[in-house]
This record gives C-alpha cells, structure tokens and sequence, in this order.
C-alpha cells in the first residue's frame, strides 16, 4: 500500500489547473469558464487535460452539446471547494496582516505603564484596528526582554532598560520618581522630601533581577549619600508594593505615573532634586510586523494628548 509521503510524490498539480478545473465544473461549459477566467478556451483546455493526466481520472464528460462532471470530478469538486475556500481567506488574512488590518499582535507592559498611556493607546488601536487581536501581557522589564529576543512578543513597553542589540528602543515618557508612605508617616504630608531625609527608613522594592534598570536609577538618587537605605522587602508588582506601604512596611520610590491610582492609606511625596525615569518602546531589530507601527503610532497619539 501506498503511504502519505509516496501518494504526495505521485501528484504535481498546480493551484491554476485546480482553479481553472473550478471554474468549468461550475460553469459546465469551457466557453463560458475562459471568459471568466480571462482566459482563451485553447490553454483552459489543455491545463483541464494535464490536471486530468496527472490525477489518471476522467473529470468531465464532453459531448459537442455539453460538458457535465463524471463520478470522479463530482468527488473531487466537492472535495475542493471548501478547501480553496480556506485557502482564499488564509490568504487573505495573511495580506491584511500584512497590510496592519488583522492578525495577532502581542504586546508587553510594565505595570506602571497600565495607568495610563497604555489604556487610551488601546482604545485608540481597536478603533484603528477592530480586526487585529490584541494579547496584552503583563510582565516585568526583565521578562519582556527576554520575550522580545526569543520572538515571544511583538512589541514591549518596559521601564529604563538597558541598551540590547537585538532589540529597536524608541522613547514613550518621562515621569518623575516620588517617594510613597504610609498616609500617616511623618513624611507623607511634606511639599518634597531629599535622600538624606529617606537613609534611614526601612526601604520596599523591586528585585534588581526584574527590573535592573529601574532599580539602578532609584539607588542613584543616593548616590551622593553615605548609603542607601535598607532594603526590607522586595515585589515583583508594583500593586503589591503599594499594598505594602500601606501596611507600614516601609516606603518606596515609584513613578509619578501611580498618580493615576489610589491604594488607600499611602500618599506620593516628590523627591528634590527631582530624578526621572522612562517608560521605552522595544521591538526585535529586523522585525516587520506592520501592526507594531500602528499601535505605537497609537502610543504617540496618547502621548501627544497628554502632553
């Protein structure tokens, strides 16, 4: 018996001669199926012939009255039809993927980033682009990098990474560092605070392991200090740092952006001098995924408007 590998190899037909076949099954007539497929009637004859030889069944009885499907051809006719069918729409998906109006684009984020450039940049996306399905994943800088290199996302939003030469960086916002307390702290009702004021409390954080630049830029605002403070607890969610210092563990330095949330019982206090952080747009070098540029065009706009 035959298998799959050897009945592959016993076929060579063309997609043309399965179209052309197409169209004369449904016409039933080779005159009427060249005009619609803008063709002469001598070479759909012909490529009829070849797809009959190359399959060794006869696929259209022909009389000089008429042309109708033998047993075989019926079988192969309806077999067919809805295979090309799935066909045409892969096909088509894939140009309009192609083109930014469908697909899948997987993006990345850091928490903070949810507060709110991310939201009206979705919102403004699935309106630019109801077809496209938008997998949104929460993840750390560390984590969305490692992603972006295996080709597991499309695009990230990730906080104060460091330069990587597979990855394209691209600017999205600047925010301030604040100092968060407990709403009763003694700290927590002044018009600013300075690192000096900060050495001596017990310090909440992300693991540098997660978020290495963004924890680099908050142990520099000690930099002209003796020391840092002490490091008494370390979360991976910035929501669980907050729950957190609320509890009177200890204080943090977040983003501006938590400006947008409330956590009750904690209070953001300005840091002087002021220091920043950014929120970064990465994407894989020599990845053409047009959707990508569509929701960072999205991105912009929100920027642009908050601005």
């Amino acid at each position: 018996m035959m298998d799959c590998s050897e009945k592959r190899k016993s076929v060579c037909v063309e997609l043309r001669q399965l179209e052309y076949f197409m169209a004369v099954a449904e016409e039933l007539h080779f005159g009427r199926a060249a005009e619609r497929l803008h063709i002469s009637q001598p070479p759909l004859t012909t490529h009829i012939k070849r797809l009959e030889a190359e399959i060794r069944v006869k696929l259209f009885d022909r009389t000089t009255r008429k042309v109708s499907l033998t047993m075989p051809g019926t079988v192969l006719y309806d077999q067919l039809r809805p295979v090309l069918r799935d066909l045409y729409e892969a096909v088509a998906e894939a140009h309009s993927a192609g083109k930014g109006h469908g697909g899948l684009l997987r993006v990345g984020f850091t928490s903070s980033a949810n507060y709110a450039l991310l939201p009206r940049a979705v919102r403004s996306f699935r309106v630019a682009r109801p077809n496209v399905r938008l997998d949104l994943l929460p993840l750390t800088t560390a984590e969305q990098i490692n992603a972006l290199v295996r080709g597991e996302l499309d695009l990230g939003i990730l906080r104060d990474p460091s330069p990587n030469a597979l990855l394209r960086f691209s600017h999205a916002v600047t925010e301030s560092l604040v100092a968060v307390f407990p709403d009763d702290h003694y700290l927590a009702y002044r018009d600013y605070v300075e690192a000096h004021e900060l050495i001596d409390l017990p310090m909440i954080l992300f693991p540098f392991s997660t978020m290495p630049g963004f924890v680099t830029t908050v142990l520099s605002v000690f930099l002209n200090e003796s020391r840092a403070p002490e490091i008494v607890q370390e979360a991976v969610h910035q929501e669980t740092i907050m729950g957190l210092v609320a509890s009177g563990m200890g204080f943090s330095i977040l983003s501006n952006s938590i400006s947008y949330t409330h956590v009750h019982g904690t209070r953001a206090v300005p840091l002087f001098p002021a220091k920043q952080t950014s929120l970064i747009v990465a994407e894989p070098v020599g990845a053409e995924v047009a959707t990508v540029d569509k929701f960072v065009a999205c991105l912009e706009e929100t920027k642009a408007n908050e601005g």
